[in-house]
């Protein structure tokens, strides 16, 4: 380029060439005068950072010391992690507490012909409406709302070239503006981050009049937001960055988002200028290559935002045997079984990898990341050690800010969220104090748990605790003579019971002590033990805390060197008291003593203590020594000692005054917990609530649906839903002044089975992952008397039909289902579901058609399914299909808690397969069986598209009235899949997930039939009429040798087929194979195009 190259004396063709910038030249040989972003214009004139191009100038980077404070950490949402990934999903309230200041609700989307703001489906417009909910136990936390994303400018999206003609008009920003700030106004949005990737860009959409559109929208954007936020994302690489006027857009936008992630990836392979080489997309020498650019251009670093990634970048290696950067790839790594997408796999799914196949993480200090490879597979990721460079790297050039894509790509434990905040050098918030202002009311102490006396009850205020599953109580007799009751464990009764249980027994006598992660040791036990001891451990509550806060060190018989007790360690350095037997029930020491040792500083509760000999006269014997307390006290040690007579001697404590809630000033904690406890009133009040003709918010669930009255209003009813939906999913921080408040007044009236409707076990049932935690409050709450038994039934039938095959020995199928349907007229767990399910046996529904879809994965309120088909079964309700029945019987298979125009004439169930599981198929006595995770149901009024798949044959699932006249969803819940039955999931890999095997029968018939009898009745009749039969399979499953009513699992397991003509697609026209009773198959209907 240049003179040199262009002039008339030595150029001899395409002289009219310019070079990118201009070293000096003048402007008739360049195209601009310098370089955008103000890199450097090498001789040759070319723009680029490298020496080649800026000799020896160097970037002027801020300066700050390593104490620089963090003040913002930013996680971005997916609102698709529930419906697009078939694990590892997050609902809003399960993002970790304490940890983000700011919430990106990731993404909205933006009409191409209105340029109205939207959500980007159902799914996501109902998480919109969830999120607030952190606010629920977070009152400071900003939630913003994102719009954009890669996705939305890729060339086949309507919205490719929105971004751009957006900017272009005032017209359409106007029409943009108005619809944002009424979706933040309606959501309650703190601001909006614009992901607009990326202006300028043709392969993105962009035009080059974008570079000054971008700044006068975001001008005119502030102007009319107000107080509310604006941010907008930047890309790391100079390939696109250029094409963002940084400097013009920091004047009007409140920070930068800078994704400093994504560095490198399988688009590598095609690009000329990095090759198809491994490297991490995290690499933190490529980073501070970005932020040069920022620097370069004076951005303020208090407007700028450090981006971390939760998820590595992944590769097939070429050569397996070349693992190291700069190796080369031949594609993505191999897709995770939650990520579902080649070349990424999230933190959770890389720490199960190195667990599973024992991998040792290389470090690598330079560009502070770790990497892993197995088989032909690599990838790169971050955690504490790495975090901790790249923050430290941030805070010495005075960035503030951190940023994380994405929150949902952690587990539900919070491991990255915790192990980045102490990386940055923050601490994770205080647990929320959401407890009562006791002023009309005395102050109330909070007791601890404790033993009571050989031969006594609990003290007045105390409740026994039972054994976790048992109606056993929690007892020890060691040190109480013959004929006398043993020590009981009492606790507290104002407070939530602890869940306790003996826990080291051991066959063999070799007992093991200890307890699980969350219980506390509150006492030992030596019997039935030839060595060592049991532990009563007990859930940490405020009741508990003491015992969590202590431990007893040193193991018999030698515990310590004669004459002295066992030194305590550095983590537990307050020493209490010191005992040959320890807390009693323990093997006891030859030499030297145990000793109790508390963290610092130690319980009050173990203070002002001493040795008791005999603190009772329950033995008259004054010499016999008792394990005894004088009321008022807790023992926390027993051992002979000095009782030279008989018995043993108790060491017990008085401790300070027990803590007690104290009348304070009105505050939030306060006014929250006031407000919880009111709705719970006002529910009791009325039930049955809310009125019939009041729409819902929420997902159905499993309960039936009893008539409604009027006597409560619906937003009272929606905010005790969101409530105790957000706690149920929060239970690390909930307190138990709360959790006191639920069971004290709801499960105590409406519990007759148990504990089945406490806090603490719904925690456990919800935290599984089978149902949505607002779904199962809002149906336990429509039918209160019958939720506990409707949960025990579900749980019974779960335990009977989930099989874990890979843990089971062979066995033969049960001839009984004979039996079943003739008894199915009887009703028991009366719920509509199975109220439909009779129905269907009884021929009150009548099954219209079945056909094989395709859908991608999902995790999301109780959906747990992988991609891959599903068998759809249409029944109408009626004898007569098209023909609505006018005898009002047949409401009772309708759903008529929510507002539609006509009524419901069709039942669709879906039965969904995982084709990736190892153990799909069964085979039974020669028979074989299809096992489903998971059937769902849903009602519908109408059938669509009959041009496309034949009349009738296609049931539309979306009410046609459920949307007012702006297109918001006004009447929710309709037609919302029900969990008819779930096996419960688990843990990758996929072996370890039960399957039901529809159509084997394995339990006993029971008058009247249960929810368990009624299933297997229905899969029965399935396999039986051939739709789940191998016959029926044949078309979507093949295998090597089939043969009539079975093939031979020998030959290796089916494979799903692929969709007709290679479409996977979500499309149900596309994949459409419809049930032929006339040859007993599935054909592929003719009226597919």
């Amino acid at each position: 380029m240049g003179p040199d190259f262009c002039g008339k004396e030595n150029c001899v063709g395409t002289c009219d060439q310019k070079s990118e910038c201009d070293p000096g030249w003048g402007m008739q040989w360049s195209k601009s005068s310098k370089c955008p972003l103000d890199v450097c214009c090498s001789k040759f004139g070319f723009c680029g950072t490298t020496k080649d191009f800026c000799g020896n100038k160097t970037v002027e980077r801020p300066a700050c010391s390593l104490s620089t404070k963090v003040d913002k950490v930013i996680g971005y949402y997916e609102s698709w992690s529930l419906t697009e990934r078939s694990c590892g999903g997050m609902t809003p309230e399960q993002i970790p507490y304490g940890v983000y200041t700011h919430l990106n609700f990731a993404f909205a989307t933006i009409d191409p012909s209105s340029f109205e703001v939207k959500a980007t489906s159902d799914m996501a417009e109902a998480l919109m409406s969830r999120i607030g909910n952190v606010r629920l136990l977070q009152a400071g936390v900003e939630i913003w709302i994102a719009i954009g994303g890669w996705t939305f400018s890729d060339s086949n999206q309507a919205t490719h070239k929105t971004f751009s003609d957006l900017a272009a008009s005032e017209k359409n920003q106007d029409a943009f503006a108005n619809s944002l700030i009424s979706m933040m106004n309606t959501y309650g949005f703190d601001g909006v981050d614009i992901d607009w990737e990326y202006p300028v860009a043709d392969d993105r959409g962009g035009r080059k009049e974008d570079y000054e559109n971008f700044v006068t929208w975001m001008k005119r954007l502030k102007a009319k937001l107000g107080k509310k936020g604006l941010t907008v994302t930047l890309p790391s690489s100079y390939w696109y960055l250029q094409h963002f006027d940084i400097k013009g857009l920091e004047k009007h936008v409140d920070w930068f988002n800078v994704m400093l992630y994504d560095l490198h990836g399988s688009w590598d392979e095609k690009n000329e200028w990095t090759g198809p080489f491994i490297n991490s997309h995290t690499n933190l020498t490529e980073i501070q290559d970005s932020l040069d650019l920022l620097w370069r251009n004076k951005i303020d670093p208090d407007k700028v935002v450090f981006g971390m990634a939760f998820y590595g970048r992944s590769f097939t290696l070429t050569d397996p045997s070349c693992s190291e950067p700069k190796c080369i790839f031949s594609s993505g790594g191999n897709a995770g079984e939650c990520s579902n997408t080649v070349g990424v796999l999230l933190n959770p799914e890389i720490q199960r990898t190195i667990q599973q196949k024992n991998l040792k993480p290389k470090s690598y200090t330079k560009e502070a990341i770790k990497a892993i490879n197995w088989d032909s597979q690599w990838v790169s990721f971050d955690d504490k050690d790495t975090w901790t460079t790249k923050s430290n790297l941030a805070k010495k050039q005075c960035i503030k800010g951190m940023m994380v894509w994405a929150v949902s790509h952690d587990d539900l434990n919070g491991t990255s969220a915790y192990a980045l905040t102490k990386a940055i050098g923050r601490e994770v918030m205080d647990s929320p104090k959401i407890e009562p202002q006791p002023v009309q009311m005395p102050p109330r102490v909070i007791e601890t748990c404790r033993w009571s006396n050989c031969n006594e009850q609990c003290p007045q205020g105390f409740k026994n605790v039972k054994r976790d599953g048992t109606e056993q109580m929690m007892v020890d007799d060691t040190g109480c003579p013959a004929g006398q009751s043993p020590h009981q464990l009492c606790c507290p009764g104002d407070f939530t019971l602890p869940t306790c249980t003996w826990r080291g027994f051991r066959n063999s006598g070799a007992c093991k002590p200890g307890c699980n992660s969350g219980e506390a040791e509150v006492g030992t036990l030596v019997k039935g033990c030839s060595s060592r001891h049991q532990s009563a451990c007990c859930t940490t509550n405020t009741a508990v805390q003491a015992y969590a806060d202590c431990k007893w060190v040193g193991e018999s018989g030698l515990c310590s060197k004669s004459g002295s007790h066992k030194d305590c360690p550095s983590d537990y350095p307050k020493f209490i008291v010191a005992s040959s037997a320890g807390a009693g029930g323990e093997q006891v020491c030859s030499q030297g003593a145990k000793s109790y040792c508390c963290k610092d500083p130690a319980p009050s509760q173990w203070t002002d203590c001493a040795w008791h000999q005999k603190a009772t006269s329950t033995v008259r014997n004054t010499v016999y020594c008792e394990t005894s307390c004088p009321a008022g006290q807790i023992r926390i040690a027993m051992q002979k000692g000095d009782c030279r007579f008989g018995g043993w001697g108790a060491y017990c404590c008085k401790g300070k005054p027990a803590p007690t809630l104290q009348p304070r000033d009105p505050n939030w904690g306060n006014n929250q917990y006031e407000d919880f406890v009111d709705l719970l009133e006002k529910y009791l009040k009325a039930p049955t609530c809310p009125a019939n003709e009041l729409s819902l918010d929420g997902l159905d669930y499993f309960f039936d649906t009893p008539a409604k009255r009027a006597e409560c209003a619906i937003d009272d009813f929606s905010k005790l839903v969101t409530w105790a939906g957000t706690l149920l999913q929060s239970p690390r921080i909930t307190s138990d002044v709360l959790k006191y408040a639920w069971d004290n007044r709801l499960m105590s009236r409406f519990d007759t089975t148990g504990n089945i409707l406490s806090f603490d076990n719904l925690v456990k049932y919800v935290q599984d992952g089978q149902f949505d935690a607002h779904a199962v409050v809002q149906d336990l709450l429509l039918n209160p008397e019958e939720a506990a038994g409707n949960i025990n039934s579900l749980q019974k039938a779960q335990k009977a039909l989930c099989v874990n095959v890979s843990t089971l020995k062979s066995k033969s199928r049960n001839s009984s289902h004979s039996v079943l349907e003739s008894r199915n007229n009887n009703s028991s767990d009366d719920t509509l579901e199975t109220t439909i399910l009779d129905g269907i046996m009884r021929g009150d529904l009548t099954l219209v058609y079945s056909r094989w879809q395709y859908m991608t994965g999902a995790n999301g309120f109780g959906s747990h399914n992988q991609a891959g088909a599903f068998l759809e079964i249409g029944y109408w309700i009626g004898p007569t299909p098209g023909t609505t029945p006018t005898d009002v019987r047949f409401n009772r298979y309708r759903d008529t808690t929510t507002n539609r125009r006509g009524p419901d004439n069709w039942v669709m169930i879906h039965v969904h397969v995982d084709a990736n599981h190892p153990n799909l198929f069964r085979n039974i006595d020669g028979n074989v069986f299809i096992g489903t995770p998971s059937v769902r149901m849903y009602h519908a009024q109408t059938a669509s598209w009959p041009q496309r798949i034949g009349a009738d044959r296609r049931v539309d699932n979306r009410d046609v009235d459920r949307r007012n006249p702006q297109g918001r969803i006004t009447y929710t819940g309709i037609n919302s899949r029900s969990g008819l039955f779930p096996c419960p999931p688990a843990p990758p890999p996929r072996a370890n997930a039960p399957l039901w095997y529809m159509g084997d029968i394995t339990a006993p018939v029971e008058v009247p039939p249960s929810l368990l009898n009624r299933l297997e009745a229905w899969g029965q009749r399935l396999w039986d009429q051939r739709y789940i039969h191998s016959q029926g399979l044949s078309n979507i499953f093949h295998t090597s040798n089939w043969a009539g009513n079975q093939f031979d699992l020998n030959q290796g397991i089916p494979v799903l087929q692929l969709p007709w003509r290679g479409i996977a697609s979500q499309d149900p026209t596309l994949t459409n194979v419809v049930w032929d009773p006339a040859t007993s198959q599935f054909v592929q209907h003719p009226n597919v195009p």
